[in-house]
């Protein structure tokens, strides 16, 4: 027993130094999950090999992410550098105005938003002697992905090996599940996303708010990150408006709590409607504790791996240990996947 106590310490030691590489990992399943979720349709209703299908997935994924470049690109990288202008002007005057009064310099010293932004641009040269190191990682994680979609099958029954032979076919099972929750999540997310980042741009344009086009793909971007994204993709959209007027500002601000409050009350919860969904609270802790644990990239994967770990907690502890009978949403699969050995669903 004092063995298996500390077999399981070292196993936990060991996992947090690892945790940057788990991530990693995690990111390649999240790429396999995309590329699945174009591949598998394409296999049902075409006469396509899977190999074909997978191709197929990849040069419409890398398309779509070309063609939004070609479209935006020019546009963006010009108003990303309107941006870079008018932000650090406007967080100036905003540090201006705030020591201007006692109770200014105190939010001033709570928030140091001008430092900070100081720091960051002078952080830029490290920031960029760092981007190789970025690079790698994401070549890394890109082909990763694609293997794990071309044959996802063979790396979750890795995973099943691990654990008792008579535990193996819930396992399984369990992972198929977690696997399409997975897929359908981020299926929704990508149309919250898009829903979000459209509006943004229209709403911000229509009120004259400099650089909309690179504030809308901005918002789109952020909206990945639940309840701190849409925060921080306000920001700098509402410092941007108040170059124009403060009245400007109000209706950028305006803009930003209607859009959320569309996507929370009617957009996320039609896409959502068939996807495991997370309690509000869950999702709060769980950006906050992989924040806290890993960083920013924490952050970034905390909702998709709150969705693994919910079912697979659900099915494997609440429904198996506990003898309680729940209903997860994902847990029906045909036989004939269940028996295949690389199911479009695995």
């Amino acid at each position: 027993r004092s063995l298996f106590i500390l077999a399981a310490i070292m196993l936990a030691m060991v996992l947090v130094e690892l945790a940057s590489v788990l991530v990693l990992v995690f990111g390649a399943v999240i790429v396999a999950v995309l590329l699945r979720a174009i591949m598998d349709p394409l296999r049902e209703h075409t006469p396509m090999p899977a190999p074909l299908c997978l191709a197929v997935s990849v040069v419409l994924v890398a398309g779509s992410l070309i063609g939004v470049g070609v479209f935006f690109g020019f546009k963006f990288t010009s108003q990303a550098d309107e941006l870079l202008t008018i932000l650090p002007e406007r967080i100036n005057a905003l540090q201006n105005s705030l020591q201007a009064s006692e109770l200014g310099r105190m939010a001033a010293d709570m928030f140091p938003a001008g430092s900070q932004a100081m720091d960051i641009a002078r952080g830029t040269p490290s920031f960029l002697a760092s981007a190789f190191g970025g690079t790698v990682s994401i070549i890394v994680v890109l082909a990763a992905g694609l293997y794990l979609a071309a044959h996802p099958a063979r790396y979750r029954d890795g995973l099943v090996i691990l654990v008792p032979a008579h535990q193996q076919e819930r396992f399984r099972h369990a992972l198929n599940a977690s696997g399409r929750a997975l897929n359908g999540w981020l299926i929704a997310q990508l149309v919250s996303m898009t829903v979000v980042g459209l509006l943004t741009w229209l709403g911000l344009t229509l009120i004259g708010v400099p650089a909309a086009v690179a504030l809308g793909i901005f918002a789109f971007v952020a909206q990945f990150v639940p309840i701190v994204g849409p925060i921080i993709a306000a920001v700098p959209g509402i410092l941007a408006a108040s170059s124009v007027s403060p009245e400007t500002a109000l209706w950028a601000a305006g803009v930003y709590v209607l859009v959320q409050q569309l996507e929370s009350n009617l957009i996320t919860p039609y896409v959502q409607q068939r996807v495991v969904s997370l309690p509000m609270v869950l999702t709060m802790f769980s950006v906050v504790t992989f924040s806290a644990l890993l960083g920013f990239v924490g952050m970034l994967f905390a909702t998709p791996l709150a969705v693994v770990v919910f079912v697979l907690v659900k099915m494997l502890y609440v429904e198996d240990m506990l003898g309680h009978d729940i209903n997860v949403g994902v847990e029906q699969e045909t036989s004939g996947a269940a028996e295949s050995g690389d199911d479009v669903k695995s």
